[in-house]
């Protein structure tokens, strides 16, 4: 257990390590003395997204390792995601299966073709305590925004796991 909590740590710590700060452009212009409103300047670019606990940032790691997975498409890996109660009673065939077709429903509505790369990104996390939820996007490889879907989270033993019913995920 000791290791599991060093490699979170070191894991924390790469991912909260400050990377240079952007250079925001010139500010936007204010509304004049006229008008009834002053606007104000937004940053184009918004700067890096910190978890404000550590469960969230611990939470955002494992969301980041499993979308990335998603978009190598190696789903053995997406399935080791997935608590081991949850693998006791759902196969990884129906995982799978699952998976592939989420993609192919997200490539069609969008008119793609069947082998267009998708790309998964964590969008948002929040984790209150035991349970987490995650929202990501879908997109392209080109950055064209397709999807965003919803995956909820379970803290068991110290690690956040995928919280899927297995009824609903092991239908076929």
């Amino acid at each position: 257990m000791p290791a599991v909590l060093l490699a979170i740590v070191a894991l924390l710590a790469l991912a909260c390590a400050s990377p240079a700060k952007p250079t925001l452009p010139p500010p936007l212009p204010t509304a004049t003395a006229t008008s009834q409103a002053t606007a104000t300047p937004i940053p184009a670019t918004p700067g890096p997204i910190v978890e404000r606990t550590p469960e969230a940032q611990a939470l955002r790691l494992r969301a980041e390792a499993f979308t990335l997975a998603r978009t190598e498409a190696r789903f053995d890996a997406t399935y080791t995601f997935n608590s081991p109660a949850f693998r006791e009673v759902c196969g990884p065939d129906p995982w799978f299966f699952g998976l592939i077709g989420e993609a192919s429903f997200t490539r069609g509505w969008n008119n793609l073709n069947d082998d267009a790369p998708l790309v998964w990104t964590v969008t948002l996390v929040e984790a209150t305590g035991v349970s987490g939820s995650t929202l990501v996007s879908v997109a392209t490889d080109t950055g064209r925004g397709l999807d965003l879907l919803s995956y909820t989270w379970a803290m068991i033993d110290g690690e956040w796991w995928l919280d899927e019913s297995p009824e609903e995920a092991c239908a076929l």
